[in-house]
Parts: structure tokens; sequence; C-alpha cells
């Protein structure tokens, strides 16, 4: 009977941590999501000012050069685009995000910052989406610097809440 409260203690305190370092990470793959959105807006802004693409070659063209969880929004994106029925790109980049955005790890703010990106695509021309795309991107680099100040932080606090919640949990239920 001991010997199963210790296995099951030992096994709540590992469980608290590990959603402690899970969530760490998280905040870890949030910093590094906002680095690929800025190599996104230099692409994007480059695409569109020097080679002065259509928006589904270039949205065709991201795919390959952007991580994983990044891709699909892209594929998808210039599938609708080629099969729009009317739709203006604002809108299908609207969809495409509200359908794919929520797996990227994201805070809700940089993904609602994210989805205003559609604003700037494809309406405008060239010089005026080159200006929103590098507004977009001083914001983007805001976001990296304030997250990567209270990464350090956050990290070794909600490590240490994992760890002391699963003693908590174990010192208050056995």
């Amino acid at each position: 009977m001991v010997e199963a409260k210790i296995a099951g203690a030992v096994m709540i305190i590992a469980a608290a941590s590990l959603m402690g370092f899970l969530y760490s990470h998280e905040l870890q793959k949030r910093i590094e999501n906002l680095y690929e959105i800025q190599r996104i807006l230099v692409m994007l802004r480059g695409e569109m000012k020097y080679h002065q693409a259509p928006i589904t070659e270039v949205f065709q063209g991201m795919k390959g050069h952007v991580n994983i969880e990044f891709q699909q929004l892209f594929t998808k994106a210039a599938e609708n685009l080629q099969q729009s029925h009317g739709k203006t790109i604002g809108q299908i980049w609207l969809e495409c995000c509200d359908l794919l955005l929520e797996k990227i790890s994201l805070s809700k703010e940089d993904r609602q910052e994210f989805r205003r990106l559609g604003e700037i695509l494809g309406y405008l021309d060239t010089d005026t989406q080159a200006a929103g795309f590098e507004l977009y991107g001083q914001k983007i680099e805001l976001r990296i610097q304030k997250c990567s100040k209270e990464l350090a932080g956050k990290q070794r606090l909600i490590r240490c809440l994992g760890i002391m919640g699963g003693i908590f949990v174990v010192i208050f239920f056995i």
C-alpha cells in the first residue's frame, strides 16, 4: 500500500513537472514562430516588390521556404486563391488563418496581428505594400524583444510552479 502511494506521488510530481516544462517549451516556440513570421515578411516583401509576382505564385513559392507549421497556411491560401469565387485576397487570408493558425504556437494577440497581414496583401500598390510590411515587421520586432526579455524569467517560474504544484497536490491529497 505504501509503495503504491509513493509510486502515485512520484507520477503526480512527474506529470506536473512535465506540464511545466511543456508550457515553458511553448513559450520558446512562440518566439521561434515570431522570428518565422518576420522571415515570412521579408520574403513576401521581396517577392512582391522586386519580382512583382502574382500573389498566387508568391504563396505557392512560400510554402517551400517556410517552416512546416506555416506551409499549410500558404498551401491552403494558394489553393483558395486559384478557386477564389469572387473573394478578395484579404478574405481568403482570413479564412485560412482561422483554419490553421490555432495549430501554431502564438498568443491570441500574435494571431490577430498575423490575420491583419491580409489587409496589406493584394489590393495596394507595391510601394504601399512594402511600407505596410515594414510597419508590420517593426511590430513583430517589438513583440520578439518583449517576449525575449520575459522568456527566461517566465520559463524558470513555470517550471518551478509545475514541480511545486505536483508536490502540493501530493502533500494535500496523500
